[in-house]
């Protein structure tokens, strides 16, 4: 059986996912439940407002370029429609209007102080009964090396050891 990666959505979308995807394992007859790996934006700074300064432009600038390159007629997107990825076009929609805010409120970007930070992903953690491994973006659009690694550096201080 092979490990599965996601860029989540919103839990119960990434849940329902997550449990066809733990079902197969198991019906193929592999012990445990596999390996799920999800990727986050993040950043965390001391002070949440700052937080939100620094992250919310960033990835609503990531988040146009995405969509900008995923249009239909132009792009990676051009000729995307196939029988072959039934929903795409679905997709495709909800990065043309995804927006930091509505990540925030989806739990898919991982954004404040250390106890905030904390909070979400557990209240993410929690809603999919659990996930291995979050591969997190941070140094996202125009976040400088400098805060990635201020924010990098509190994380791995102050967050990951809630979860080892």
């Amino acid at each position: 059986g092979f490990n599965l990666m996601l860029v989540p959505f919103a839990a119960p979308q990434t849940r329902e996912i997550v449990t066809m995807y733990r079902d197969a394992w198991k019906e193929a007859g592999h012990a445990g439940q596999g390996k799920i790996a999800l990727g986050f934006h993040m950043y965390c700074h001391q002070d949440r407002e700052e937080a939100k300064r620094i992250a919310e432009p960033n990835v609503n600038r990531y988040l146009r370029s995405l969509a900008a390159a995923s249009v239909q007629d132009a792009g990676w997107g051009a000729g995307a429609s196939s029988k072959d990825y039934p929903g795409y076009e679905a997709s495709n929609e909800r990065r043309q209007t995804a927006t930091f805010q509505s990540m925030v409120e989806a739990g898919t970007v991982w954004v404040g102080t250390p106890d905030d930070i904390n909070q979400q992903i557990a209240a993410y953690r929690d809603q999919l009964c659990g996930f291995d491994i979050a591969s997190l973006q941070v140094n996202f659009n125009q976040i400088t090396y400098e805060e990635a690694q201020a924010s990098a550096a509190l994380f791995a201080r102050e967050a990951i050891p809630n979860f080892l």
